[in-house]
């Protein structure tokens, strides 16, 4: 017997379309799979030493819970660092991926009924994990180049307005919300003593000169912000599954609590490397950050050139979210779900339907950009035929 609580989830359709991309692959089936959010860089060699010195030291016993105080150490100096955010250890939680982290705020914070202001087009599993703390997810538009508003938020706070989600650069869009804009957004929260729960694990992929922010950096916010990261998309260590969150110590005391009831510790190998990656050498980072900003130009300029289809140019991140309702419109097709599926059935790409990030994005579809060139060229090839 199922539960209703998990009864009433919602697979992740990014996980499960690319479970059926590998599948098809699998079958000999030549797919261009463009739906997971997922570097396909080589792990530092430093990183990976880290990793093997952990095991040849026999480091295979418990932690403490909320991580390792080498670890901690290198998530306190990487916050000041690269983000301006003053904490201490005492103020760090490590976890099993920035989704433990982000399941386990919302664990914490919310009682029932409570609300979380959610900014669309949003990631897909936040309004899951809300909905599995008994929380309510308020959606809140953005505009036309996906920009989240101060005031659409303030406009959406009431009375049970718990916590407003942030996601900067954004996933499936790629939008940076401007620091002019983030100011004004922590004077709302302030103002309605609300928090703030900051998604940043994208915060390394930028683009023209762009910046992204971290709203904790005003000391004023360090209070009422939890700030989510991660070594999976910076690093390319999406199987490794580390992340970590900066908060209010008794939000995190809190979330400790709960940690040692739900995994315990992450992994030690795990988090030696993790270590290692954040405070050692960072020249891979910025080779990455190099070859996206050529991947983002290819897949920007070939989208530029087809017929019935448009896309807001990504800011950060590594995803184009493309408009493709003139091709919709051109083939009598209902929605960007069906849309996806003829392509991969007809042309073997695939992409990720719009309804997944909110409803009213059934236009639109998601391409990841973490390919290698030659693919998203061949990419763009086959979406060009199919138009034809």
């Amino acid at each position: 017997m199922i539960s209703k609580r998990i009864q009433d989830i919602q697979p992740s359709q990014t996980l499960s379309l690319s479970a059926r991309v590998k599948e098809l692959q699998n079958n000999g089936v030549d797919v261009l799979n463009f739906t997971a959010g997922e570097p396909d860089r080589i792990v530092a060699a430093h990183v990976q030493q880290a990793a093997k010195n952990a095991i040849d030291e026999n480091f295979s016993y418990y932690t403490a819970t909320g991580g390792i105080s080498e670890l901690k150490d290198a998530i306190v100096e990487k916050f000041a660092r690269e983000n301006g955010i003053a904490t201490t250890p005492a103020k760090i939680i490590v976890t099993n991926g920035a989704k433990e982290a982000l399941y386990m705020t919302f664990q914490t914070i919310l009682n029932p009924g409570d609300e979380v202001i959610v900014p669309t087009p949003y990631w897909v599993s936040y309004v899951e994990q809300i909905l599995m703390a008994d929380g309510v997810p308020v959606f809140v538009p953005s505009d036309e180049l996906f920009h989240v508003r101060s005031e659409h938020i303030e406009q959406a706070i009431t009375n049970k307005t718990v916590a407003v989600l942030l996601n900067s650069p954004n996933n499936p869009t790629g939008a940076i919300i401007p620091s002019e804009e983030l100011k004004k957004i922590a004077s709302v929260a302030e103002k309605h003593d609300v928090l703030i729960i900051s998604d940043e694990v994208y915060e390394q992929y930028v683009y023209n000169g762009r910046k992204s922010y971290s709203i904790a950096s005003d000391a004023d916010m360090a209070g009422r912000t939890i700030t989510i990261n991660a070594i999976s998309k910076t690093y390319a260590m999406t199987g490794w599954r580390l992340g970590y969150a900066c908060g209010p110590k008794e939000i995190i005391d809190a979330m400790t609590k709960l940690k040692s009831h739900l995994s315990s510790g992450a992994s030690n190998m795990t988090q030696r490397a993790a270590a290692a990656a954040l405070a050692g050498p960072q020249e891979a980072v910025v080779e990455a950050q190099k070859e996206y900003t050529e991947r983002r130009t290819i897949l920007v300029e070939g989208i530029s050139q087809l017929e019935g289809c448009s896309l807001a140019p990504p800011e950060g991140a590594f995803y184009g979210f493309i408009n493709f309702s003139g091709l919709l419109q051109k083939k009598n097709i209902a929605d960007s779900a069906e849309l996806c599926e003829q392509l991969l059935e007809k042309a073997h790409v695939a992409f990720v339907p719009g309804n997944a990030f909110g409803k009213e994005y059934s236009q639109f579809a998601r391409w990841s950009f973490a390919a290698p060139q030659e693919q998203l060229k061949e990419g763009l090839r086959r979406l060009r035929d199919y138009i034809a």
